[in-house]
């Protein structure tokens, strides 16, 4: 520590100053010099160190802070000499020197090495031409740029502006840009789509389907072509397209963008869906369609055949389609058909009228109406035909069954007009000659001979109420009948008629409703009906009669009446020799028959026949030459069900008691034969020719009791209007009328009943009874 302590001890020395005490100048110039070069020294590491901090990246860092470093050194030892004028620290100013030139030697040993690094760095002028380079470099790449955009603006303005719908996506599905014409489809905004997922614009079905696998097999494939999919519009409305789509790589094979373009096939989808539904529609009718349809190609092999060729045939679509129709090659008009098909693929359309056909098959024969007609291609070529088959054997029947008809109402209202003229006649016979047996006790052999000749009168009565019935003009009485009962009731006298080598087999239906007919007229039609079968079964065998319900449709029953939905059926079916067609078809015709001469007059099936129209009902025959004859009758059901119970009283018969009846009749005869009847009766009579003139005679004589009155009479007024204008004056009057052959029946209820109507040909007793009972009624 002394040792140090004399290194620094400075006693004794003197300051610098003392050697220039007397030159002052030299003085201040010394330290004023050494000042300015101490202060600059110091100035410039500064300046190195604010130069450094901002320049990081500059090269010789290290060198440049030793050269810092040695200018302080040489600055600080400035300063030293400044202090040593007036001090005489020479040790720390030795000191300061010794660590400047330690400094000095080291910036000498290292600046040799950086040298060669600094030359070797480019010089001005080189960083001239460099800068000169990277400026004309810049001005190329700026102009790059400024092409790359317009390039990009330009396939932007072509993206947004294209009149197809495009859009492009990002990796996850997102949409990153759409054409203006996408957006125009759908409806939406740009800034309502930008970043959204494609699969929400999407129907639900679509968005399912987009997001569970199509867009990760398009990533998978880079590309897809015309994918279906359902877009939903802004305003909720659905738009189909095709989607196509291709996926653009960066170098590196990542993925870049997905570019797709969409066509809109909304209108082709509907107006497609349209044509299906009009060929599906096309044929759903043609196959459900009753009229047999079926095409053909040029070598006329079968390319359609329906259903209702199916039926008609009895072969199906799979046993003919690709094949030529041999079932047409024969039975149908010969080879009409196929005849037909050659005509039609040489341009020639043909129609077959009532052609005959046997389809084996189906086991069916009949009648059909056919066109065959070419069809043509778009070229005008012929590829085909088609064939539409109507069968007309049931019209064939109808019309045949109107001509029947026609002729059965033509002969019956021949019969009807004889049969009323012939009970006026009747009438006039019959009463007289039981006013004649009356007249005639005394005389027993001729009242023998008038009572023979009343009971031919009978006769005659009957055959007249057989012509009414075929006429359909009878008066019948209809009640609620349990249609089993009758046939119960009679069963004994059916077996007693056909006798005991033809047995009879009633099958009563259960439940059965009652039917609404004639008691009498059902029973003299049954046993009608047993008579012929058995005529039909000389060596014996079987009669079955039978009762049901039914329900039949007009389309099921040949001729059946449209109201006859709800009826009882009565069927009666015979073992015997049948009829052939010829002897079928003439049946109901009054006075034809096959039976031996005196054995039959020929109206039992027009009787039945008269009273089953009449009645409202239907009948059809079904026979078969060798194989017996079927008869089934359709009665119309009682809608309301009556319980049978006793029997009405007999009134007693009276004679008049001076009441006056006034008499209207057109037939002379009769007139003159009721009025002496009603003469003997006691009755006082007004007789009148006409309706007219009866209306007249009622309103001239209101002392009439009664008016006897017919219902068919020429004139404006027939018996029923002539009495509805005198109960129109005269409500209490009473009305008989009566009748041989009348439109008008009896109706309970009525202006016509029952209880006010006498059949002709009538007796003084029918009479009688008719006029005392009405005016005993009280009103």
């Amino acid at each position: 520590m002394s040792a140090l302590a004399n290194f620094f001890d400075n006693s004794a020395l003197l300051a610098r100053s003392t050697c220039l005490f007397g030159r002052p100048d030299l003085l201040w110039l010394n330290a004023i010099s050494d000042t300015a070069i101490g202060l600059a020294y110091y100035s410039i590491p500064i300046a190195l160190i604010v130069f450094l901090a901002r320049r990081r990246s500059v090269e010789f860092t290290g060198l440049i802070a030793l050269f810092a470093t040695f200018i302080i050194a040489g600055g600080t030892t400035h300063f030293f000499s400044v202090w040593t004028l007036w001090n005489a620290d020479y040790a720390a100013e030795g000191l300061a020197k010794a660590a400047t030139a330690i400094v000095s030697v080291l910036m000498a040993i290292l600046i040799w090495p950086t040298m060669r690094r600094a030359l070797a760095l480019p010089s001005p002028r080189a960083l001239e031409r460099v800068n000169d380079d990277l400026s004309r470099q810049i001005r190329e790449r700026n102009a790059a740029v400024e092409s790359l955009r317009e390039s990009e603006d330009r396939y932007r303005t072509l993206y947004n502006r294209s009149p197809a719908p495009m859009h492009s996506l990002d990796v996850s599905g997102r949409v990153v840009g759409v054409s203006d014409y996408w957006l125009a489809m759908l409806g939406y905004r740009r800034n309502e789509v930008i970043g959204r997922h494609l699969s929400e614009f999407m129907a639900p079905e679509s968005a399912a389907r987009f997001r569970q696998g199509r867009w990760d097999a398009f990533l998978a494939a880079g590309e897809v072509r015309d994918e279906p999919y359902e877009f939903v519009r802004r305003d909720g409305r659905t738009v189909d397209v095709l989607l196509s789509s291709r996926l653009e790589r960066d170098a590196t094979g990542a993925f870049g963008q997905s570019f797709s373009l969409m066509v809109d096939v909304t209108d082709r989808n509907r107006t497609e869906a349209a044509l299906k539904r009009e060929r599906e529609f096309s044929e759903l009718l043609v196959r459900s369609s009753p009229q047999g349809v079926f095409a053909f190609d040029r070598e006329l092999k079968l390319t359609l055949w329906n259903s209702a060729l199916e039926r008609m045939t009895g072969v199906t679509a799979d046993e003919t389609l690709g094949h030529q129709p041999e079932m047409f090659g024969t039975g149908y008009g010969g080879s009409g058909v196929v005849g037909a098909m050659e005509s039609a693929i040489n341009g020639e359309a043909v129609t077959l009228s009532d052609e005959p056909f046997v389809f084996a098959k189906a086991g069916r024969r009949g009648f059909f109406e056919a066109t065959i007609a070419p069809v043509y291609g778009e070229a005008g070529t012929i590829l085909g035909g088609v064939g539409f088959l109507h069968e007309t054997t049931e019209q064939r029947g109808l019309e045949e069954a109107l001509r029947q008809a026609q002729k059965m109402e033509a002969v019956g209202q021949l019969t009807g007009g004889i049969a009323h003229d012939f009970n006026n006649v009747l009438t006039i016979v019959a009463g007289n000659l039981e006013l004649l047996e009356m007249r005639l006790n005394d005389r027993p052999d001729v009242k023998r001979l008038a009572s023979a000749a009343s009971m031919a009168t009978s006769r005659a009565e009957r055959l007249t109420q057989q012509l009414l019935a075929f006429s359909r003009k009878q008066q019948l009485q209809p009640e609620p009948l349990d249609l089993n009962a009758v046939v119960i009731g009679i069963r004994d006298l059916l077996r007693k008629t056909v006798g005991e080598r033809i047995e009879i087999d009633f099958r009563p239906g259960t439940a059965l409703w009652q039917c609404l007919v004639d008691r009498n007229q059902v029973e003299s039609m049954l046993l009608n009906l047993i008579l012929n079968a058995r005529d039909a079964m000389p060596d014996g065998g079987r009669i079955v009669i039978e009762t049901a319900n039914a329900q039949p449709k007009p389309s099921q029953v040949l001729g059946l009446p449209a109201d006859l939905d709800s009826c009882v059926l009565l069927t009666v079916t015979d073992s015997g020799t049948g009829m052939p067609q010829e002897v079928l078809d003439r049946v109901f015709e009054p006075f034809f028959t096959t039976k031996p001469q005196g054995r039959g007059t020929g109206l039992g099936l027009s009787m039945i026949y008269g009273f089953v129209r009449q009645s409202g009902g239907h009948i059809l025959i079904e026979s078969t030459e060798g194989a017996g004859t079927r008869v089934l009758i359709y009665l119309p059901r009682a809608m309301v069900k009556i319980i049978p119970g006793a029997a009405a009283a007999h009134r007693q018969v009276s004679p008049g008691r001076g009441e006056t009846v006034l008499v209207v009749e057109d037939d002379e005869a009769v007139r003159q034969y009721a009025c002496g009847v009603l003469d003997d009766l006691g009755y006082r009579v007004i007789e009148a020719e006409t309706g007219d003139a009866g209306l007249v005679a009622a309103e001239a004589n209101p002392e009439i009791d009664i008016v006897l009155t017919d219902i068919v009479m020429p004139g404006l007024l027939d018996g029923v209007s002539m009495a509805r204008e005198i109960q129109k004056r005269r409500p209490r009057l009473k009305i008989l009328f009566t009748s041989g052959y009348s439109e008008t029946q009896p109706q309970e209820g009525g202006l016509v009943s029952s209880a006010n109507f006498l059949k002709k040909p009538y007796r003084p007793a029918d009479l009688a009874e008719k006029l005392r009972s009405l005016l005993l009624l009280t009103t």
